[in-house]
């Protein structure tokens, strides 16, 4: 969400209809923020996986699940 939020918020046209008195400086942070959130959220989700199955797939028992003991 935050990174939808980032980039749909920080696009050339919306930034020039809704942020006009931006100056160049500023222009360049709001050219380099989207990749950096995409980068963090990357490394999020890199570091901290889920255990998620998606959709049409059964709940059952993990192949490598911890819980078991052999």
């Amino acid at each position: 969400m935050v990174v939808f939020a980032t980039v749909s918020l920080l696009d050339g046209n919306t930034v020039s209809c809704f942020y006009t008195a931006f100056e160049s400086q500023q222009k360049v942070l709001l050219m380099a923020l989207p990749p950096v959130i995409g980068m963090v959220s990357s490394a999020v989700f890199a570091v901290f996986p889920n255990k998620r199955r998606g959709i049409g797939y059964p709940p059952g028992s993990d192949d490598d699940d911890d819980s078991k003991t052999s």
